[in-house]
């Protein structure tokens, strides 16, 4: 097992916002129009998974959350009295009303495409939520086994957002504070350790905000036969936050700035499936 590295992000001034302000505010146009269609698409390249979560208005609750990227893996929603769905003019999204509560969508990642992350030194998780009130290490979305609920690639908030790589199984973190509890956020995490410098980046609707430069070159996720991927949880304990996941992507591909602020674009007007 590697020796734990923690580190801690660089925190730039694109992020010295407002609670409920956009970090991006009057520096993005907005594109109009559906998302994932032709005139107006969020981009494909490196593609793993995306989960609109639009499945439901709330009255009638799916079983499932539905992937529309090829070779969809389906998430099964664990539910519990704190979850439901929720309508916003923005979009449909999950709702938990209490931290550290057990309800997650969770499918195990053994003999799907996103076992082919293994390996991994480039990677992309794009999430909107709205973070009310973090619980004790809330996930928003992560890579994680089902004995110990040990995270191999997770995003996580607390009173700070954790950019977490973890390999074999807990090699390397990072810390940083900044605040999600502002409103509807549009948090995007663009690894790769493949470069000299700067190998983790964060941004907060479009604007980057944290860089991790001590992540070790080269390193890559590593995950085993028990492994799931999970959103607004961990698949074996209560880390839920207090709030709102409305959409969530994983590519195979570190977005460059000019992709993440279009998909940002999108995002801001609808995050909702065409």
């Amino acid at each position: 097992m590697l020796a734990r590295l923690v580190g801690t992000w660089a925190l730039l001034g694109a992020c010295s916002f407002a609670p409920g302000t956009s970090a991006g505010d009057g520096a993005i146009d907005f594109v109009d129009g559906p998302i994932d269609t032709p005139g107006s698409m969020l981009t494909w390249r490196g593609l793993v998974a995306r989960y609109f979560i639009d499945e439901s208005d709330g009255n009638v609750l799916p079983l499932e959350l539905v992937d529309s990227a090829p070779s969809p893996v389906a998430l099964p929603i664990t539910y519990t009295p704190a979850l439901t769905f929720v309508e916003l003019p923005t979009g449909r999204g999950l709702r938990w009303s209490a931290a550290s509560d057990t309800a997650r969508a969770s499918a195990r990642i053994t003999g799907t495409k996103l076992a082919d992350l293994a390996g991994a030194t480039t990677w992309t998780y794009e999430v909107v939520l709205d973070v009310r009130m973090p619980g004790g290490q809330s996930r928003i979305i992560g890579i994680n086994d089902d004995v110990n609920g040990y995270g191999k690639a997770s995003l996580l908030t607390g009173s700070a957002i954790d950019l977490r790589l973890h390999v074999d199984p807990d090699a390397a973190s990072w810390y940083g504070n900044i605040d999600l509890t502002r409103g509807r956020t549009i948090l995007t995490a663009v690894v790769d350790t493949s470069l000299p410098m700067d190998r983790a980046k964060v941004f907060v609707d479009g604007a980057l905000c944290m860089l991790g430069s001590d992540l070790p070159a080269n390193l890559a996720l590593v995950f085993g036969a028990n492994d799931f991927l999970t959103l607004g949880n961990v698949s074996v304990s209560g880390r839920s936050f207090a709030g709102d996941i409305y959409y969530a992507a994983i590519y195979d591909v570190a977005l460059t700035e000019t992709e993440v602020a279009a998909n940002t674009a999108l995002l801001r007007v609808n995050d909702d499936g065409p």
